[in-house]
């Protein structure tokens, strides 16, 4: 970033790639905006549709990202539709609903939780109560943070206190005492509901704290005795107690995912097979998620299953990066099987061996002090004549103590933030979904990879989706292109959708990040003229010091990797092989990459997407043409379908497979004309995807030049390509000052016609 004025490529007849625009806050005179460039003095509202007033209209032509995801909609237009303003939402019995927020001031306390579990006859299925047992055992020994008061309740017929009261973890002969009271047995019937009611009246124990506590419940089948959890659950509410579910197999009771979310709690699908971490996830999971100090919060770094054939061995590696390293821990567990020897070698060379626990069927090494980084290489040797499967866990917290603010101007918070681990964190929406409907909608799977408040790109990033009954599992790349599912290319939030599945009911997805040659951090900084810019002092900027440039600095990271455990779905139906619900994706990419006011040509790109949504490849593609943006928003049918005879190079007829770049050469016929172009995608089946992201062309002649510009034109210039660039979607090409003014404004100083910025 120069700071020098923008100019024109006389080859592509486009802006330079650095150019960006920022508005002048002393200049312009924008009302409304509340989506863009929010903290501007003049902003004070939404941008709305044409008839609700001048003062906040919607500028719908303008290349935003809210146009682009939008379809040009106005701020308060996508608001209306919601269901909560549409009328499909109203208040309870008609009742005016209070909407004043209530602020509670709340204490940070330790984690007080309650271990339930079900030791019903029906654990004896698949060994449940062996490898909950298992489980629950490696929490308590290894997870539990230092602290922590811990209380344990089986239920059967009957609910049973095994801890006369909360036990506080204060040493390892704790740790110890609490998992060697873990049940290990099965009878009886399955009284959840009275499980609940003794983990609350634990919690209350001596006038305990019951707000902010939490109850992990674990279960394999339905209720069958009062009183149900119907019944409970408002005494759950009132306590304030948070109810983390795990259910162990498909025929566990459906009312606790619908428990879980009531009182703030989260639910987990435990598959029980002998080769799935997801039992040993989901406690992880539930206590790390309580903590609230991200310094504090152990990272998973891997999380994975190992069958160790007789009389053999078997090595992994384990990446340690340079952000990690304190209180690291390594555990093992297996259930079936005996004494197994564990080393963990050193990236120096040097050896450790886990120290065996729970009868020789857990083992752990934890590092004394600060553990060293690099490549550690785990080896798990079998003695014995059974094949033994291990679930592993590697876990460590952050080096840095202090975490940074969001103020970029800071250099301090800067080599803070470069200090920091990488953290992901995982969001599944749609958790129930049909996929036999003739509007099936997707499962939509999103990673997010961040450094402090910097994104992580190039990362590899991949899904794990695990199916209920027999084990089998298949894996999903995650994507962070801005294609497809994903939203925003280059932020750091991969993306990945779930079409189908292979049978209903209950999945664990899970999601592995490491690195590769191209994983950078991307670290962006705001220059003025004086040096580095923060938000505040965006405010306060004087005059003549003008903002002039926004650096993106591409910082390589060290090898890592991390787990993170995204959740579940139920599955509700599948579509038979035959049904082809999903229509190809909407494009959200097209934009203008050149354009040749010589040749009369212009040159458009996008990235392809599939028959279903993203994935496979689309039949055809239609491109549509018209002289305005108001043409698809307004009046669709008006619009002129593209021909192969307008087409230089490129093919409508052929699409690529998803994912890949796709490049199209079009004739302009009048070269003096704007032109308007939107891109549609359809399968074999006649499913049309929805109309892309719309981009528009005015041909310019840009004569040759090695001459500087002079300071009017620089500034003329330097304007107008900030409206080309301003943000993200689309690219407007434009000559002059005044047909800026006479488009509304968009991203103008001065003479705005109508005060609004992009939504």
């Amino acid at each position: 970033m120069t700071g020098a004025p923008c100019k024109m490529d006389p080859v592509t007849s486009l802006p330079e790639p650095d150019c960006r625009y920022y508005p002048d806050r002393r200049q312009t005179k924008a009302s409304s905006s509340l989506m863009y460039y929010h903290f501007l003095p003049s902003i004070s509202t939404f941008c709305d549709d044409d008839e609700f007033g001048i003062d906040s209209v919607h500028n719908y032509e303008a290349p935003s990202q809210h146009n682009r995801l939008c379809a040009g909609k106005s701020a308060w237009g996508v608001m209306r539709d919601h269901v909560d303003f549409n009328g499909q939402n109203p208040a309870v019995d008609g009742k005016t609903i209070n909407t004043s927020v209530t602020f509670n001031v709340v204490q940070r306390q330790e984690s007080r939780v309650v271990l339930v579990i079900d030791v019903s006859g029906s654990m004896e299925d698949n060994n449940y109560y062996i490898k909950v047992n298992a489980a629950a055992r490696r929490y308590l020994l290894y997870t539990a943070p230092d602290g922590a008061s811990v209380g344990l309740v089986k239920y059967s017929s009957a609910a049973t206190t095994l801890t006369k009261s909360l036990r506080k973890i204060n040493s390892l002969a704790d740790r110890k005492d609490l998992a060697n009271l873990v049940p290990l047995e099965k009878k009886g019937g399955t009284a959840i509901g009275r499980g609940l009611l003794a983990a609350k009246q634990l919690l209350e124990q001596n006038g305990g704290q019951t707000k902010g506590s939490r109850v992990v419940l674990l279960t394999d089948g339905e209720e069958t005795i009062d009183p149900k959890v119907k019944v409970v659950k408002p005494k759950l509410l009132t306590a304030g107690i948070n109810v983390d579910t795990v259910l162990l197999s498909n025929k566990a009771d459906p009312v606790l995912i619908s428990l879980a979310a009531s009182t703030g709690g989260l639910s987990f699908f435990a598959s029980g097979d002998d080769l799935s971490t997801s039992l040993d996830d989901a406690f992880t999971t539930s206590e790390r998620a309580r903590i609230s100090d991200p310094r504090k919060v152990p990272i998973t770094i891997e999380s994975r299953a190992v069958a160790v054939d007789k009389k053999s061995e078997e090595c992994y590696d384990v990446i340690i990066d340079k952000s990690l390293g304190l209180q690291t821990t390594f555990t093992f567990s297996w259930v079936i099987g005996s004494q197994l020897n564990i080393r963990l070698t050193e990236s120096d060379g040097k050896v450790n061996t886990a120290v065996l626990e729970n009868a020789n069927k857990a083992a752990a090494f934890r590092c004394s002090g600060e553990c060293s980084t690099g490549k550690w290489t785990v080896c798990i040797k079998n003695p014995t004549n059974k094949i033994v499967d291990v679930i592993s866990q590697v876990e460590s917290t952050a080096r840095v103590v202090n975490t940074p603010t969001q103020d970029s101007s800071s250099s301090a918070n800067s080599d803070d933030e470069d200090m920091l681990p990488i953290t992901v964190r995982t969001l599944i929406v749609n958790e129930e979904p049909d996929f036999n409907t003739q509007d099936a909608k997707p499962v939509s799977v999103f990673a997010t990879v961040n450094r402090g408040y910097s994104p992580v790109i190039g990362a590899k990033v991949v899904a794990t989706i695990e199916y209920p009954g027999s084990y089998s599992k298949s894996e999903l790349e995650m994507r962070d292109d801005g294609a497809g599912a994903d939203i925003v290319k280059g932020d750091g939030t991969y993306s990945a959708y779930i079409m189908n599945s292979q049978t209903k009911g209950r999945h664990t997805i899970s999601v592995n990040v490491v690195n590769t040659n191209d994983t950078n951090v991307k670290k962006v900084t705001v220059y003025s003229s004086a040096g580095a810019i923060s938000v505040k002092k965006l405010l306060t900027v004087e005059p003549g010091e003008p903002v002039n440039s926004q650096a993106v600095k591409l910082i390589p990271t060290d090898e890592f990797q991390r787990f993170s455990l995204a959740g579940l779905i139920d599955v509700k139906s599948v579509a038979p092989p035959n049904k082809d619900f999903h229509a190809p994706s909407r494009i959200l990419d097209l934009e203008v990459t050149e354009a040749s006011y010589d040749g009369s040509r212009v040159t458009l790109e996008w990235t392809a997407v599939g028959d279903d949504l993203d994935s496979g490849t689309a039949s055809y593609y239609e491109l549509w043409k018209a002289d305005s943006h108001k043409v698809f928003y307004k009046a669709k049918e008006n619009a002129t379908r593209v021909e192969d005879a307008d087409i230089i190079s490129g093919n409508l007829s052929s699409p690529s497979p998803a994912y890949t770049r796709e490049k199209l050469v079009l004739n302009i016929q009048d070269r003096d004309d704007i032109s308007v172009y939107a891109i549609i995608a359809k399968d074999d089946a006649g499913n049309a995807g929805q109309l892309s992201n719309i981009v528009s062309v005015k041909l310019v002649y840009v004569p040759p030049t090695t001459q500087p510009p002079t300071k009017q034109n620089s500034s003329n210039i330097g304007l107008i390509v900030g409206i080309v660039l301003g943000s993200v979607g689309g690219v407007i090409i434009i000559v002059t000052l005044i047909y800026c003014a006479r488009k509304k404004g968009v991203g103008c100083f001065k003479s705005v016609g109508k005060k609004n910025l992009p939504a």
